[in-house]
């Protein structure tokens, strides 16, 4: 299994918005500051504030990955 990347966008509030998950191939190394990338052995331990669903954010990537997973 290869390394996976989380792709998230940065809302204009700031938040962090989930846009996919990509193989390590197709990661670009562009940054314009609204694209924000976490390793899947590094997702853990970010701290940001990650939009979950519409009404409700959590301050760590921890808990986004278990709310994530839940969802599958």
């Amino acid at each position: 299994m290869g390394t996976h990347f989380y792709k998230f966008n940065r809302s204009q509030l700031g938040n962090l918005i989930f846009w996919g998950k990509l193989e390590m191939k197709y990661y670009d190394l562009n940054n314009d500051g609204w694209n924000v990338c976490f390793k899947d052995t590094d997702i853990e331990n970010a701290k940001d504030s990650f939009l979950v669903d519409r009404r409700r954010t959590v301050k760590s990537g921890k808990s986004w990955l278990n709310n994530y997973l839940k969802k599958k």
